[in-house]
């Protein structure tokens, strides 16, 4: 497990062209970069993705470029104060993510479509029962794909990039902080991206596509301000890799980098700074160019469309959404002191909005008023919502949270600026400050571990089903409980999960559940023998009748623990 990752790392890290501390941090960057938009390209030309070949394009570049002595062999750097930060965001993922983050629903279909590819060594597969999500941009799944020996390994290798995404956001953080002002600036931006409550519930709430792209898309502002300052053709070079991978992670980021670009080609007319305009454009058209041919030849017919919302209930979710979305890390914080009236929230909200507001003074004093513009562009975007419009690739943006979610993925570069901006003229203010949000956090922080109700999968069940002797066999499970990732764990098949709307062959979990509370062992004996199902799994998240399975005239249980029964039917 890793071995791929980590040699492509190392590869990558040689090739790197940057020096100095930028090319530690922006090694993992690349390396995402690299394994997403290589993937895609193969793909485009119809070749499997067998991972040495990602091997051994690195190495024949690395040989090319010794033999020219272009090869800057330096020992990574990374400032102290940044690595405490990330020791302690390690030892907060640690704390917060479950070993095996499984839980009701997105991440099931997410763990199936890693499966597929892995299975078929192709983004495109031809699997009938990993159907749901063949089209889904698949920047996330091709990284833990590239991460995994054996499929059992998917869950486990998503925890261990859950805390490597933290630790991404840290960087990416810190790098913007470093190009705006290399000094405390960059620690502050670490700091503020340590202590962001979204980072971690967007990771708890399984939605890791939009997390990569939260973070490509942090990444790639990096790269553009880098640019902007230094005017090297690398950063482009860079940039357009960047956004050829954010197109295929995830179409919202991909919304937020098309927004934040949009902001940027503004302020550079009023600058008049038209050829880093013409630069821009130039470098977006061959990743623009790849990516439609993509899509055009590979999944014109077949993106995937979420249903529009009742509008009415968006405007109201919007309007109240944007009170919050400056208010601070912790959801919505401003909205619940409305409702509940306590002063806490209000202090919290107020110390945020306040840290907003000064990190848009001192953003625009560094001339650097396109990122303060691009929070107003999202504002609209949001508003512009509340028509029945559509977006590309989705139908349209299904919930305010999500919006939450993009507002939130910057906000900590504008509470930093806030804070340093306060730092410059009153330090011992900037302490209380930093105090006050980092108890705030901590009251928030334990308040995620709510979600862990949602997750189904302990290392008992997980062991047994890693080891299932039995092979391609159906196994009842009963809805969105730990049965519907038995084809994560073994080479069986589960009847319902989240992923067919808890249905198999038009008969619903809920109506087999019912059997057990009726003990109807009739209807349930010609349900398992019309399916060829001889094998049924129960978990301590099943809501059935478990009375009903102790009748041994019909069932023989195999295995069981305080997390499982395993039963067999008699007769199959």
């Amino acid at each position: 497990m890793l071995e791929f990752l980590i040699i492509t790392l190392i590869l990558i890290y040689l090739l790197n062209p940057l020096e100095g501390e930028e090319k530690t941090i922006t090694t993992p960057f690349l390396t995402i970069i690299y394994i997403i938009s290589l993937s895609y390209i193969l793909q485009l030309l119809n070749i499997k993705l067998y991972k040495i070949l990602y091997i051994a394009i690195l190495v024949f570049l690395l040989i090319m470029l010794s033999i020219t002595n272009k090869i800057r062999i330096e020992k990574p750097k990374l400032n102290p104060f940044l690595l405490i930060i990330i020791l302690l965001s390690v030892i907060l993922s640690i704390t917060i993510f479950p070993k095996y983050p499984c839980e009701m629903w997105d991440s099931q279909y997410h763990s199936y479509k890693i499966k597929a590819i892995f299975l078929s060594q192709s983004i495109f597969y031809n699997n009938p029962y990993c159907a749901q999500y063949l089209h889904y941009p698949s920047g996330f799944h091709l990284l833990i794909y590239y991460s995994i020996d054996d499929f059992r390994e998917i869950p486990y290798t998503i925890y261990i990039f859950e805390i490597l995404f933290i630790i991404m956001f840290i960087l990416a953080n810190y790098y913007i902080g470093k190009i705006i002002s290399n000094d405390e600036l960059k620690i502050f931006s670490a700091f503020f991206a340590l202590i962001s409550y979204e980072y971690y519930r967007i990771l708890l709430r399984a939605i890791w596509p939009n997390t990569l792209g939260f973070i490509l898309f942090l990444f790639t502002l990096g790269i553009i301000l880098r640019y902007d300052e230094t005017k090297s053709e690398i950063y482009l070079f860079i940039y357009s890799l960047s956004l050829l991978s954010l197109i295929f992670t995830h179409s919202f980021p991909t919304i937020m980098l098309i927004l934040l670009l949009v902001s940027y080609l503004i302020w550079k007319l009023i600058y008049k700074e038209i050829d880093k305009i013409k630069n821009i454009v130039l470098f977006s058209i061959p990743s623009v160019t790849i990516a439609l041919i993509i899509i055009y030849t590979k999944i014109f017919n077949s993106f995937i469309s979420y249903v529009t919302p009742n509008h009415i209930n968006k405007s109201i979710g919007y309007s109240l959404l944007l009170i919050a979305l400056i208010s601070g890390i912790s959801t919505c914080s401003f909205i619940v002191w409305i409702i509940s009236g306590t002063i806490d929230y209000l202090i919290e909200s107020s110390i945020y909005i306040i840290l907003f507001i000064l990190g848009c003074i001192f953003l625009l004093k560094k001339r650097l008023g396109f990122i303060v513009f691009y929070v107003i562009l999202v504002m609209v975007w949001a508003f512009v919502f509340v028509l029945p419009t559509h977006i590309p690739l989705f139908s349209s943006l299904y919930n305010p949270i999500r919006w939450y979610y993009i507002m939130q993925c910057i906000m900590p570069l504008f509470y930093s600026a806030g804070c340093y901006y306060i730092f410059k003229n009153n330090k011992f203010l900037a302490l209380i400050v930093i105090l006050v949000v980092s108890l705030c956090f901590s009251f928030s922080f334990y308040s995620l571990d709510k979600y862990h109700k949602y997750y189904l999968i302990n290392d008992d069940i997980a062991n047994f089903l890693k080891n299932l002797k039995i092979k391609d066999k159906y196994i009842l499970n009963f809805g969105q409980d730990s049965g519907q990732f038995i084809y994560v764990f073994s080479n069986n098949y589960n009847t319902f999960c989240y992923g067919n709307g808890n249905k198999f062959n038009n008969v619903s979990a809920n109506t087999i559940i019912n059997y057990t509370f009726t003990y109807n062992y009739n209807k349930f004996i010609q349900f398992c023998n019309l399916n060829n199902i001889s094998y049924i799994f129960i978990s301590n998240k099943s809501n059935v009748n478990i009375n009903f399975f102790m009748n041994k005239s019909y069932f023989e249980i195999l295995n069981k623990s305080k997390s499982y029964y395993f039963i067999k039917l008699k007769n199959k």
